[in-house]
């Protein structure tokens, strides 16, 4: 069964190693990590592969057929485990080294065959990945009730209000500089596996491990008591 995690500002769901990678990226570049398409049903990894071969026919001499890119079924897509991401930040360089360094590459690199060309597809090896137990702070927009913060500050932990509902998608978050401050934009199930280190059940939902703070103002001395619980857990 694959474990599907919500990437956050509508960019599809990963596995969780996968997602929890992306969130340090987003991180690490200092804003989201472009993603087309990562996850992917396979009744679409076999419609792309269907309408691929039907282009490969064309192109070998058979039928006219639309162009389409290069895809695999599902049996054999790493879109489909959720282990996939196609991304224009490969196309920037100093982005794709980002990428690379959290454990991603591009495994459809074919310059002498450019109907299977694709530069933009890469694939998430955690052994690969030199980032990979590093505390993992949700990048993207971060934002406080009055304005817009940077992603420089240190993310100790993550929590919720008491009175926030679940599905509020409302979760705070303490810095060294002692302030509690608001992050939107990503689901609780990321969040749990990207920090917490959550693995997901039998049935493939994964626990909800986000600790909850009754002081929306700041109660510092909670936050960093509940960072020290969980500093230093290995991020699988």
């Amino acid at each position: 069964m694959t474990t599907q995690v919500d990437l956050g500002h509508g960019r599809g769901w990963a596995s969780p190693a996968a997602a929890a990678s992306i969130l340090r990226i987003d991180r690490q570049l200092g804003r989201l990590a472009d993603i087309n398409e990562a996850g992917r049903s396979p009744e679409k990894a076999n419609e792309n592969r269907r309408k691929w071969l039907a282009y490969e026919r064309y192109l070998n001499g058979g039928p006219w057929a639309p162009k389409a890119p290069f895809a695999l079924g599902a049996e054999d897509s790493v879109h489909c485990s959720g282990d996939a991401a196609d991304s224009d930040d490969w196309y920037d360089p100093a982005a794709a080294a980002v990428w690379r360094a959290n454990g991603w590459r591009q495994t459809a690199l074919y310059p002498h065959n450019l109907a299977k060309h694709e530069p933009w597809h890469g694939e998430y090896f955690p052994h690969l990945d030199t980032r990979r137990y590093d505390p993992a702070p949700a990048g993207g927009t971060l934002t406080t009730e009055q304005d817009e913060l940077t992603m420089t500050s240190p993310i100790w932990n993550v929590v919720a209000k008491i009175g926030d509902a679940p599905e509020s998608g409302t979760l705070y978050y303490g810095t060294e500089s002692g302030k509690i401050e608001k992050l939107t934009g990503y689901s609780r199930a990321l969040v749990s596996v990207a920090f917490f280190g959550a693995q997901p059940a039998a049935n493939g939902t994964i626990p909800d491990l986000i600790p909850t703070i009754a002081d929306r103002g700041g109660d510092w001395t909670r936050v960093q008591a509940l960072h020290k619980a969980i500093k230093g857990r290995p991020r699988e």
